[in-house]
């Protein structure tokens, strides 16, 4: 391909490229090319377009060449190209956010490459080599039903090799035989190779033990699914076995009917002595099934109630109350004595028993 000399960032390219410098995306639509001649004394940079656009060519690829330099590469073809041209002239076109799509850069051939009509083979790569400044946040405009993978790329792409120890996080590398050598043994090694825990693995508070006992009573030993298994099959035995009241098997681990739950409960609930519970079988037999208020009743086969008590207790209390009175003419005796009283009684008794002493000794027969 012919040798584009003069190439130039256009004014509206290095608006744009002013505001990439700011965050704003480097957006690449394609790569365009004619056969017009720029008027001498015209400055390359005031173009707005080709001065005769011919052919457009879709970019298939871009890359990052460093000091501010990007390569945009086209796969150069003649398909739907009527008549044959001579590429003198080159452009690069670009979207700005603000005034749309732009001629971003221009460049002029010298001499000129006879680009042939389509019924002709032709089929090249071709490169443009444009200052897009430090940003790589650039994007390019694909169409996937025209772009094509040409052999260069290819051969660039497979010559990239990754480096561990390098910095550069592009993508586009490839690994050694070794590397991927290593690879592929590491990524079939089951064997834990990063030394990973069961910490890590959010299993930290898990033993590593396990059984298939359902008996086992043990905080740091785990259920399988035998054990839990086992345990369910036997509570499924259990829930099929109901209570027969005419089996003499004394097992405890049967359940009621709903029918008998329901005699049961209704049973429990009776209040009526459903037993025919008689007084000996309580302890009472020797108690009479009889009680009276009175205090004056002289039964055997009757209890007093506590009315009966109490009037008894009231009567004393009354009684205790009642003082002799040797003045009155009554001759009812359920009164007491005074303290005072019951002194000269017991002094009285002391003097009859000196009178009596004095009678035996006045009378008696000393002979």
């Amino acid at each position: 391909m012919a040798s584009f000399s003069g190439g130039v960032i256009t004014n509206k390219g290095k608006d744009l490229k002013a505001k990439t410098d700011t965050g704003v995306t480097l957006e690449l639509l394609r790569i365009v090319m004619g056969d017009g001649v720029v008027t001498q004394g015209t400055d390359t940079k005031t173009l707005n377009s080709l001065v005769n656009q011919v052919k457009v060519f879709d970019i298939s690829s871009f890359t990052f060449l460093g000091s501010g330099r990007t390569r945009i590469r086209a796969n150069l073809s003649n398909a739907g190209l009527v008549t044959g041209f001579y590429a003198k002239e080159v452009g690069l076109i670009a979207n700005d956010p603000d005034e749309g799509e732009i001629l971003y850069s221009y460049a002029a051939a010298d001499p000129a490459d006879w680009i042939p009509p389509e019924d002709e083979s032709f089929q090249q790569i071709f490169d443009i080599i444009a200052l897009t400044g430090n940003t790589e946040n650039i994007t390019i405009s694909l169409d996937p039903n025209v772009a094509n993978l040409s052999l260069a790329d290819m051969q660039d792409h497979e010559a990239k090799q990754l480096d561990p120890t390098d910095t550069d996080t592009a993508k586009e590398k490839h690994l050694s035989n070794a590397q991927a050598k290593k690879w592929e043994d590491h990524t079939k090694n089951k064997s834990n190779p990063h030394a990973v825990t069961k910490a890590q693995v959010g299993l930290s508070s898990l033993p590593n033990a396990k059984s298939d006992s359902t008996g086992l009573s043990d905080s740091n030993s785990l259920a399988t699914s035998k054990a839990v298994k086992a345990a369910n099959d036997s509570l499924n035995t259990h829930k099929a076995l109901v209570v027969d009241p005419s089996s003499t098997n004394t097992a405890k681990e049967k359940h009621l009917s709903n029918a008998q739950a329901k005699i049961w409960q209704d049973h429990t609930a009776n209040k009526s002595n459903p037993h025919a519970v008689t007084k000996a079988q309580v302890g009472l037999s020797s108690l009479p099934n009889a009680k009276s208020d009175s205090t004056g009743l002289s039964n055997s086969n009757s209890l007093a109630t506590s009315k009966a008590v109490k009037t008894v207790n009231d009567s004393l209390n009354t009684h205790k109350t009642l003082l002799a009175d040797p003045t009155s003419t009554t001759t009812q005796r359920d009164k007491h004595l005074s303290n005072a009283q019951a002194k000269k009684w017991e002094d009285h008794t002391d003097d009859i028993n000196l009178h009596t002493q004095n009678n035996i000794l006045i009378n008696g027969n000393f002979d």
